[in-house]
Protein backbone atom coordinates (compact mmCIF):
# COMPACT_ATOMS: atom_id res chain seq x y z
CA UNK A 1 0.00 0.00 0.00
CA UNK A 2 1.47 3.23 -0.87
CA UNK A 3 0.44 5.17 1.76
CA UNK A 4 1.87 2.87 4.36
CA UNK A 5 4.84 2.23 2.23
CA UNK A 6 5.44 6.09 2.47
CA UNK A 7 7.93 5.87 0.11
CA UNK A 8 5.74 7.28 -2.95
CA UNK A 9 5.62 3.41 -4.32
CA UNK A 10 3.87 0.13 -3.41
CA UNK A 11 6.65 -3.52 -3.43
CA UNK A 12 9.76 -2.31 -5.37
CA UNK A 13 13.77 -3.08 -5.47
CA UNK A 14 14.20 0.17 -3.17
CA UNK A 15 14.83 -0.75 0.73
CA UNK A 16 15.15 2.55 1.78
CA UNK A 17 13.46 3.64 5.10
CA UNK A 18 11.81 7.05 4.83
CA UNK A 19 10.33 6.51 8.66
CA UNK A 20 7.34 5.04 9.55
CA UNK A 21 5.92 8.23 12.06
CA UNK A 22 2.10 8.48 11.84
CA UNK A 23 0.60 12.18 12.86
CA UNK A 24 -2.30 12.27 14.59
CA UNK A 25 -4.13 13.68 11.80
CA UNK A 26 -3.16 11.02 9.81
CA UNK A 27 -4.69 8.62 12.80
CA UNK A 28 -7.77 10.58 13.00
CA UNK A 29 -8.98 11.18 9.16
CA UNK A 30 -6.57 9.28 7.04
CA UNK A 31 -8.91 6.06 5.79
CA UNK A 32 -5.51 4.01 5.40
CA UNK A 33 -3.88 4.97 8.80
CA UNK A 34 -7.22 5.27 10.65
CA UNK A 35 -6.78 4.14 14.39
CA UNK A 36 -2.70 3.75 13.89
CA UNK A 37 -1.09 5.06 16.90
CA UNK A 38 0.72 8.20 16.65
CA UNK A 39 4.44 8.11 16.94
CA UNK A 40 7.49 9.36 15.75
CA UNK A 41 9.76 7.37 13.34
CA UNK A 42 11.31 4.12 15.15
CA UNK A 43 14.19 3.36 12.59
CA UNK A 44 13.71 0.09 14.34
CA UNK A 45 15.04 -2.08 11.35
CA UNK A 46 18.27 0.15 10.62
CA UNK A 47 18.79 -0.64 14.36
CA UNK A 48 18.39 -3.91 13.99
CA UNK A 49 20.62 -4.43 11.27
CA UNK A 50 23.18 -2.09 11.90
CA UNK A 51 23.92 -3.70 15.57
CA UNK A 52 24.71 -6.80 13.53
CA UNK A 53 26.75 -5.49 10.52
CA UNK A 54 27.68 -1.86 11.24
CA UNK A 55 31.35 -1.52 9.25
CA UNK A 56 33.83 -2.59 11.53
CA UNK A 57 37.73 -1.12 12.18
CA UNK A 58 37.05 1.72 10.92
CA UNK A 59 37.36 4.28 14.04
CA UNK A 60 33.71 5.60 13.22
CA UNK A 61 31.19 4.41 15.91
CA UNK A 62 30.66 0.81 16.71
CA UNK A 63 31.24 -2.14 15.30
CA UNK A 64 28.76 -5.03 14.53
CA UNK A 65 28.58 -8.90 15.34
CA UNK A 66 30.26 -9.51 11.66
CA UNK A 67 33.27 -8.81 10.00
CA UNK A 68 32.07 -9.05 6.64
CA UNK A 69 28.46 -8.40 6.70
CA UNK A 70 26.73 -9.51 3.16
CA UNK A 71 22.98 -7.70 4.07
CA UNK A 72 20.28 -7.73 1.58
CA UNK A 73 17.66 -5.04 3.49
CA UNK A 74 13.79 -6.53 3.01
CA UNK A 75 11.53 -3.31 4.16
CA UNK A 76 8.19 -4.98 5.15
CA UNK A 77 6.67 -2.15 7.18
CA UNK A 78 5.98 1.25 6.98
CA UNK A 79 3.69 3.62 8.73
CA UNK A 80 1.47 1.31 10.91
CA UNK A 81 3.92 -1.51 10.98
CA UNK A 82 3.69 -3.88 8.81
CA UNK A 83 0.79 -6.37 7.27
CA UNK A 84 0.96 -9.80 7.36
CA UNK A 85 1.30 -9.99 3.58
CA UNK A 86 4.32 -8.14 3.15
CA UNK A 87 6.25 -10.56 5.80
CA UNK A 88 4.89 -13.34 3.70
CA UNK A 89 6.56 -11.76 0.86
CA UNK A 90 9.10 -10.78 2.35
CA UNK A 91 10.74 -14.19 3.50
CA UNK A 92 9.62 -15.34 -0.06
CA UNK A 93 11.94 -12.86 -1.98
CA UNK A 94 14.50 -12.56 0.66
CA UNK A 95 15.71 -16.79 0.42
CA UNK A 96 14.91 -16.31 -3.39
CA UNK A 97 11.48 -16.82 -3.69
CA UNK A 98 8.79 -15.03 -6.51
CA UNK A 99 7.20 -11.89 -5.32
CA UNK A 100 4.80 -9.99 -8.00
CA UNK A 101 5.65 -7.06 -8.84
CA UNK A 102 9.36 -7.14 -7.43
CA UNK A 103 12.68 -8.51 -9.23
CA UNK A 104 13.81 -12.27 -8.00
CA UNK A 105 17.60 -11.70 -6.66
CA UNK A 106 20.24 -13.89 -7.51
CA UNK A 107 21.76 -14.10 -3.86
CA UNK A 108 19.50 -14.93 -1.48
CA UNK A 109 19.71 -14.89 2.09
CA UNK A 110 20.69 -17.40 4.03
CA UNK A 111 19.76 -16.08 7.50
CA UNK A 112 16.26 -14.59 7.62
CA UNK A 113 16.37 -12.09 10.94
CA UNK A 114 12.29 -10.86 12.08
CA UNK A 115 12.71 -8.73 14.37
CA UNK A 116 8.53 -7.84 14.85
CA UNK A 117 6.02 -10.07 16.43
CA UNK A 118 2.19 -10.41 16.93
CA UNK A 119 0.42 -12.18 19.81
CA UNK A 120 -1.06 -14.98 18.11
CA UNK A 121 -0.88 -18.69 16.92
CA UNK A 122 1.17 -19.17 13.34
CA UNK A 123 -0.74 -17.91 10.80
CA UNK A 124 -0.51 -21.51 7.91
CA UNK A 125 0.31 -18.98 5.23
CA UNK A 126 3.01 -17.47 7.21
CA UNK A 127 3.74 -20.98 8.18
CA UNK A 128 4.15 -22.17 4.35
CA UNK A 129 6.98 -19.00 3.50
CA UNK A 130 8.88 -19.94 6.29
CA UNK A 131 8.60 -24.04 5.25
CA UNK A 132 9.74 -22.42 1.75
CA UNK A 133 12.24 -20.52 2.95
CA UNK A 134 13.67 -23.47 4.80
CA UNK A 135 13.56 -25.37 2.05
CA UNK A 136 15.67 -22.91 0.10
CA UNK A 137 18.64 -23.09 2.57
CA UNK A 138 17.56 -20.54 5.15
CA UNK A 139 17.69 -19.91 9.24
CA UNK A 140 14.90 -18.32 9.86
CA UNK A 141 15.41 -16.46 13.23
CA UNK A 142 12.72 -13.66 15.07
CA UNK A 143 12.76 -12.29 18.29
CA UNK A 144 10.80 -13.76 21.23
CA UNK A 145 9.28 -10.49 21.53
CA UNK A 146 8.68 -7.24 24.00
CA UNK A 147 5.63 -7.81 26.45
CA UNK A 148 7.95 -8.54 29.13
CA UNK A 149 5.93 -11.91 30.01
CA UNK A 150 5.58 -15.35 29.07
CA UNK A 151 4.12 -14.56 25.50
CA UNK A 152 3.75 -16.78 22.51
CA UNK A 153 4.08 -14.33 19.41
CA UNK A 154 4.26 -14.90 15.65
CA UNK A 155 6.96 -15.60 13.77
CA UNK A 156 9.03 -16.59 16.74
CA UNK A 157 6.56 -19.51 17.69
CA UNK A 158 6.09 -20.57 14.05
CA UNK A 159 7.71 -24.21 13.33
CA UNK A 160 11.54 -23.76 12.64
CA UNK A 161 11.69 -20.71 13.74
CA UNK A 162 14.62 -19.58 16.22
CA UNK A 163 12.83 -17.45 18.54
CA UNK A 164 15.16 -15.51 20.50
CA UNK A 165 14.70 -13.39 23.71
CA UNK A 166 17.09 -10.82 25.12
CA UNK A 167 19.21 -10.68 27.95
CA UNK A 168 20.95 -7.64 30.22
CA UNK A 169 24.73 -7.37 30.77
CA UNK A 170 24.59 -9.67 33.80
CA UNK A 171 22.78 -12.56 31.54
CA UNK A 172 19.48 -12.02 33.03
CA UNK A 173 16.44 -11.43 30.54
CA UNK A 174 15.82 -8.28 29.83
CA UNK A 175 12.72 -6.57 31.31
CA UNK A 176 11.35 -6.32 28.31
CA UNK A 177 11.56 -9.64 26.88
CA UNK A 178 9.18 -12.15 26.04
CA UNK A 179 9.78 -15.51 27.21
CA UNK A 180 8.11 -18.97 27.29
CA UNK A 181 7.79 -21.79 24.73
CA UNK A 182 8.53 -19.55 21.45
CA UNK A 183 12.11 -18.48 22.89
CA UNK A 184 14.71 -20.71 21.93
CA UNK A 185 17.74 -18.78 22.83
CA UNK A 186 18.55 -15.77 24.55
CA UNK A 187 21.25 -12.96 23.42
CA UNK A 188 22.70 -9.49 24.44
CA UNK A 189 19.33 -7.07 23.91
CA UNK A 190 19.96 -4.46 27.19
CA UNK A 191 22.70 -1.62 26.94
CA UNK A 192 23.36 -2.59 23.00
CA UNK A 193 25.26 0.66 21.09
CA UNK A 194 24.28 1.61 18.19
Amino acid sequence: NTTRANDGGGRDADAHDPGDWVTQNESNNNATLFGCPVADSSWHGTTTISTVAASTNNAIGVAGVTWKPNVIAVRIGGKCGPVLSDLIAGIRWASGGSVPGVPTIANRARVISLSLGLAAACPADLQAAINEARAAGAVVVASAGNTGASASLYPANCAGVIGVAATDSAGKRSSFSSWGAASDVAAPGTGILV
